[in-house]
Formats: structure tokens, C-alpha cells, sequence
């Protein structure tokens, strides 16, 4: 069995850092349109600075990660000054998989099918990545999707 790359306090604590704001805007150096994600990690820090340390490093390991179904990070930076986590990703047009089912409450079971493919393709990814990494919240609220082609990210 491969070790477990995050600790169970690194899990429980991460909970508690949110995403305290997320904002679409365009990269003039890539020429995309991206996300930009600030998350507060002020009270993490004050508790365990260690902690943002190892969080601010998995998310430059998630950037590092290349594959269809992986959601794509492009920059990610602390501001210690500021105690926020800034992650820089692509744009998901259709927001999360839950999102979207809110909108769109009947779904083929072809479509159905097809999604959890691509969420698979994108766990076996991970799972064959070196270090072994392990998604520990899966949900509709952590896969997104771009609904004009119903390609799927986790």
C-alpha cells in the first residue's frame, strides 16, 4: 500500500482554510482566461505555521500534475504578509459538477457514464503519480466541468 502523502491533521486542518474569493480574469502572458483563488490561512498560521507550509507545497505539487481530467494550476503563491494562499487555475465555464446538476436536473445515463470515466481517468492519474497522491474530499462540489463539452476536471 503507498504511504500516505497527507497526514490526517494536514486534512482536518485544510478543512478550515476557505476560499475566501475566487475571480475570473484573463492571463496576458498565456493569453487564457483563468481563475484567481485566494485562500485565508491567517488562523492556520497562527496555529501551526508548519501547516501553511505543507499547504502552500501541495498546491505547487497539484500545479506540477498534467492530465486532461486534473484541474490545471498555473501559479501559486503565499502572502505571508497577508496570511492568503493565491492560486492561479483555469476556468471551469459550467463552475462545479454540483452547480451544474443544480441547473440541469436531467442528465442521460450516457453523460452519466461518460463523467465517471473522466473522473476515474483523472483518480488513476493521481494514484499512479509518484508520490502517490491521495483526493481526500471527492464530491460534486471539488469536479468541475465545462458544460459546451462535458469534459470533466477533479
Amino acid at each position: 500500500m503507498p504511504p500516505n502523502p497527507t497526514p490526517p491533521r494536514l486534512a482536518q486542518q485544510r478543512q478550515r482554510a476557505t476560499i475566501s474569493s475566487q475571480r475570473s480574469s484573463s492571463s496576458q502572458e498565456e493569453g487564457i482566461e483563468v481563475t484567481w483563488n485566494r485562500v485565508r490561512v491567517r488562523a492556520l498560521a497562527d496555529r501551526d505555521p508548519a501547516m501553511v507550509d505543507r499547504l502552500h507545497a501541495e498546491v505547487r505539487l497539484l500545479r506540477s500534475l498534467h492530465h486532461d481530467h486534473i484541474i490545471g494550476f498555473h501559479k501559486v503563491w503565499l502572502d505571508r504578509d497577508n496570511g492568503v494562499l493565491n492560486f492561479i487555475t483555469e476556468v471551469y465555464n459550467s463552475g462545479s459538477l454540483r452547480d451544474y446538476r443544480d441547473r440541469h436536473k436531467h442528465v442521460s445515463v450516457k453523460a452519466l457514464k461518460k463523467w465517471a470515466r473522466q473522473i476515474l481517468e483523472g483518480l488513476d492519474h493521481l494514484r499512479t503519480h509518484d508520490p502517490c497522491i491521495i483526493h481526500r474530499d471527492l464530491n460534486c462540489s471539488n469536479v468541475f466541468i465545462n458544460g459546451n463539452t462535458g469534459q470533466l476536471f477533479v
